[in-house]
């Protein structure tokens, strides 16, 4: 149901005031939907509710800059409402959708379409993305990156997309990318970057490397994913354009961005909670759902990445969610489909792996989640708690869990059920109304 407004106090929290502070212990007050205090002993006020959040951290509502929602044309798999509610229970506010649903979002027609369906049904906002080329083929630009059929006042402003991905698919024509690079130059748009050379990955499902010879599978190499962030970012600084890559996954797409980062080219990038905890050497062949893609990589890639986190050459973390059903999870290992959900397990994950083993503090892991990807999507009074912004607030604590085998998701395809994890969501409010509460 669409959400309204509401009237809260959350007393006693440790307060996320931002990276180098940390937290202060402090109330903060959220009226008509919007931050109004944050102060000390902020004085009770009977037609607002109270939270007392003594021992937990009140921080700003997570932003998940990369995940599938599956609606329109799988709804099987996920739908808005139900993505939605998983995306609360993970302690996200603000979401972005991807494109390739069934249709593409490669129309405004479509993505009105998506747009009601969100308004009536998500309890988190949900920004859904439109695809860069039609039908993500990678061949001609999309009506809705080309503005074509909207409007003659056309302006940009709440009723158009503006950010767009073609997540799935790399784009492959060198000349299709420029085009699309020079136009969310002049547009202002935001371009999600899935880089992948199909012609390198051909039909892998694994990670390319010795230790995963051995379970038979086709491999990956990683230069089907770097040689694109190459190309694309000297083609975008040509442009003097900033892209973003998300879902990262290779020590060499790590140094590429390292390496020309230091000679002043733009750019942000994200990775995965999974490529985070997990490596090929926590890999089942037999469990599909370590099936993903990018796949698992090495041990060395996995630091790679951790690294370029702590160095800031990666600034968020996107949760990649991608449901699917049992049935289409159950096939062999070669022809199951790729893709895990996020929602629910992304902040444990990320706790767990960067956090407990020393690569970053905790608010530092916080910044990854709010402020971090807010900067990237350009959110205004958004991912900072501070009077004037929205009354978007994730209230998590430290204690360790077993992920248990059912989710808020439609959709159970996880490789971290039954992972012992550390750091719970304790409680998601979006605009000042509780959309996701753990009493336990």
């Amino acid at each position: 149901m669409k959400i309204s407004t509401g009237n809260i106090i959350i007393r006693n929290g440790n307060v996320f005031i931002n990276p180098l502070i940390g937290f202060q212990t402090l109330d903060v007050q959220i009226e008509n939907g919007i931050l109004t205090q944050v102060s000390e002993s902020l004085p009770s006020i009977s037609s607002m509710d109270e939270i007392d959040a003594t021992n937990q951290f009140v921080v700003p509502g997570f932003i998940d800059i990369h995940c599938h929602l599956r609606e329109p044309g799988q709804t099987h798999k996920e739908d808005i409402s139900s993505g939605s509610l998983s995306a609360a229970a993970g302690g996200y506010t603000t979401i972005v959708a991807m494109a390739n649903t069934n249709p593409v979002i490669d129309s405004l027609d479509a993505w009105r379409e998506v747009q009601n369906t969100i308004q009536t049904h998500s309890i988190v906002e949900v920004i859904q993305a439109g695809s860069i080329t039609s039908s993500l083929q990678g061949q001609n630009l999309s009506k809705i990156f080309l503005r074509d059929s909207f409007p003659s006042n056309s302006s940009h402003n709440e009723s158009y997309p503006s950010v767009f991905s073609d997540d799935g698919v790399g784009l492959a024509d060198p000349r299709v990318f420029r085009k699309a690079i020079q136009i969310a130059k002049k547009e202002n748009y935001l371009c999600i970057l899935h880089e992948e050379d199909a012609s390198i990955s051909d039909n892998g499902v694994v990670h390319k490397s010795q230790h995963t010879s051995s379970f038979g599978y086709p491999g990956i190499p990683s230069s089907s994913e770097s040689v694109c962030v190459a190309r694309d970012l000297l083609i975008c600084h040509e442009e003097n354009y900033s892209p973003h890559f998300t879902h990262l996954s290779s020590k060499q797409s790590l140094a590429i961005l390292k390496g020309l980062s230091e000679e002043s080219y733009q750019f942000s990038a994200d990775t995965t909670p999974h490529h985070l905890y997990f490596s090929e050497k926590d890999m089942d062949p037999t469990n599909t759902n370590f099936k993903m893609n990018p796949p698992l990589r090495t041990e060395e890639d996995q630091k790679a990445l951790k690294e370029g986190i702590r160095r800031g050459v990666i600034q968020c973390i996107g949760t990649d969610h991608a449901p699917h059903s049992s049935i289409e999870k159950n096939a062999d290992f070669q022809t199951a489909p790729f893709g895990i959900i996020g929602f629910e397990t992304s902040f444990a994950a990320s706790y767990s792996a960067l956090v407990l083993q020393g690569w970053i503090s905790f608010p530092q892991l916080i910044h990854l989640f709010t402020t971090g990807p807010s900067a990237i999507l350009q959110l205004k009074e958004q991912g900072k708690i501070q009077p004037g912004f929205q009354g978007n607030i994730t209230i998590v604590d430290e204690q360790e869990y077993v992920v248990p085998s059912t989710f808020h998701s439609k959709s159970t395809n996880s490789p971290f059920i039954g992972k012992r994890l550390q750091g719970r969501i304790r409680a998601t409010i979006f605009r000042g109304k509780v959309v996701y509460s753990d009493n336990n």
